[in-house]
C-alpha cells in the first residue's frame, strides 16, 4: 500500500492540468487531482483564479448529455481530497471570491451542493465579494431545490435560523432578490422560513413589499387584460408549498381549510358554486309550486297549530322554524365571495361578446349577399 507522502512528486505539471480541463476530459482531470491532491485541486488554472474543482462545477448541467457522469466524477473529486486539507481546498475562491459551493448554489445543482455541503457545514458561511453566501445566490437566481436543501443542512432543526447568512453587501436580502426575479414561490417559502425579512430594509430604506409594489405589471389591476386574458389570469396554476409553516406558528392543512384545489383556482370553483347555487335557488321553488297543487287537490288533513307556524315563517316571526329545504334558507352571502359574481360577470361579458362578434359576421355577410345581387 503506497503512502501519500510519497505519491506528490515535485514535477507535477499544471499544464497538463489546465489542457485535460479545459477539453472537459474529466477522467484524466480526476487521476491527476488523485496522483497529486494537494498541488492539483490547490493549483490556479485560469486568469479568473478558479480551480479545477471550480471548473468542473461550472461544467455542470443537469439536461446535458453526461451529466450524471460529470457528477459522479465531481463526487470523487470531492471526496479524495486529503483529510486535512478538504475544507481548505473547498473554500478556494476565484477572483470574485465564489467558492465551488457558491458556482453549484448559482446553478441550482442540488446533487453537487449536498456533495460539497456535507463535507463541513460551515462552508454554508462562506461569503463572496459581495457578501453573498451560497444560499442567498441560490435564492437570488430562483433556485428552491437548492435553496432548501442548503437551508436544511445548515440550520438543521434549529428553533430560529440564522438571519445572517441572508443578506449581502448592499443591504438586499434573500427576500428582496427573490421578489426583485420574480420568483414568487420561492418568495413565498422565504417568508415562511425566514418571516422576520418581511420587515427589513435595504441601504435605499426599501423593504421587500416597496420592490413589489414597483412591479405593477405583477398585478391585475394594472395589467388592463382583455376578457379572454383575465379569466385565464384567474386560472394560472401556482405550486403549493407542502408542509409548511405559517409566521405565526401554526400549521395550516388542506384538511384545516376544507380547500383541495390551488388559491388561485377560486374562479373556476367559484363560477361552479354559482351555478350549484343557482339550481338549488330553483329546484325548491318548482317542488313547493308541486306540492301546493296536490294539496290543493286533496283533503286538507294537517294541524291547524302546523299550518299556523308555517304561517309566521312565510312572514318571517320565527326564523328557526324554517325547512332546511326553504327558499329562506338559501341566501347567497354576499361578503367574501366577491370572486364568485367577478367570475360570472366576465363569463358573461365574454358570452356577449361572441354572439356580438357572430351578429356583426352575420350582417356583413348580408350585406355582402345584398351587394352581389344589385349587379
Amino acid at each position: 500500500m503506497r503512502n501519500n507522502k510519497q505519491i506528490e512528486p515535485q514535477e507535477f505539471d499544471v499544464d497538463e492540468l489546465f489542457q485535460f480541463t479545459m477539453k472537459k476530459n474529466w477522467k484524466e482531470v480526476l487521476r491527476i487531482c488523485k496522483t497529486y491532491p494537494s498541488a492539483a485541486c490547490n493549483a490556479k488554472l485560469t486568469k479568473s483564479e478558479e480551480t479545477a474543482l471550480h471548473i468542473a462545477v461550472s461544467s455542470y448541467q443537469v439536461d446535458e448529455k453526461g451529466a450524471n457522469a460529470l457528477a459522479a466524477i465531481i463526487r470523487q473529486l470531492v471526496e479524495s481530497l486529503p483529510a486535512g486539507q478538504a475544507v481548505k481546498i473547498l473554500k478556494a475562491q476565484n477572483d470574485k471570491g465564489d467558492t465551488a459551493l457558491h458556482l453549484a448554489a448559482a446553478l441550482g445543482s442540488v446533487k453537487i451542493c449536498y456533495c460539497i455541503a456535507r463535507q463541513e457545514r460551515k462552508l454554508v458561511r462562506n461569503r463572496n465579494q459581495k457578501g453573498e453566501t451560497p444560499m442567498f445566490l441560490a435564492a437570488h437566481h430562483g433556485h428552491m431545490e437548492a435553496f432548501q436543501l442548503l437551508h436544511e443542512l445548515y440550520n438543521g432543526n434549529a428553533s430560529e435560523p440564522d438571519y445572517s447568512l441572508c443578506r449581502r453587501n448592499d443591504g438586499d436580502t434573500i427576500l428582496h432578490s427573490a421578489i426583485s426575479g420574480e420568483y414568487f414561490a420561492l418568495a413565498n417559502l422565504i417568508t415562511i422560513k425566514y418571516d422576520r425579512l418581511v420587515n427589513s430594509v435595504n441601504q435605499e430604506g426599501f423593504s421587500p413589499l416597496h420592490i413589489l409594489a414597483r412591479k405593477r405589471n405583477l398585478f391585475e389591476s394594472s395589467s388592463h387584460l382583455r376578457l379572454c386574458d383575465r379569466m385565464l389570469y384567474r386560472c394560472v396554476y401556482v405550486p403549493e408549498v407542502k408542509n409548511h409553516q405559517s409566521r405565526r406558528g401554526d400549521r395550516r392543512s388542506l384538511e384545516e381549510t376544507g380547500e383541495h384545489y390551488p388559491e388561485n383556482y377560486q374562479t373556476c370553483v367559484n363560477f361552479i358554486h354559482l351555478l350549484s347555487t343557482a339550481f338549488w335557488l330553483i329546484a325548491p321553488l318548482g317542488k313547493g309550486q308541486d306540492q301546493g297543487q296536490v294539496q290543493g287537490q286533496g283533503p286538507c288533513t294537517e294541524d291547524p297549530e302546523e299550518g299556523k307556524m308555517e304561517g309566521q315563517a312565510s312572514r318571517g316571526e320565527d326564523s328557526d322554524s324554517r325547512k332546511p329545504g326553504s327558499t329562506v334558507d338559501r341566501e347567497i352571502p354576499m361578503e367574501g365571495n366577491q370572486g364568485l359574481y367577478y367570475a360570472f360577470t366576465d363569463f358573461l361579458q365574454f358570452w356577449n361578446c361572441l354572439n356580438l362578434l357572430l351578429l356583426t359576421k352575420s350582417k356583413l355577410y348580408d350585406m355582402q349577399n345584398m351587394q352581389g345581387s344589385k349587379f
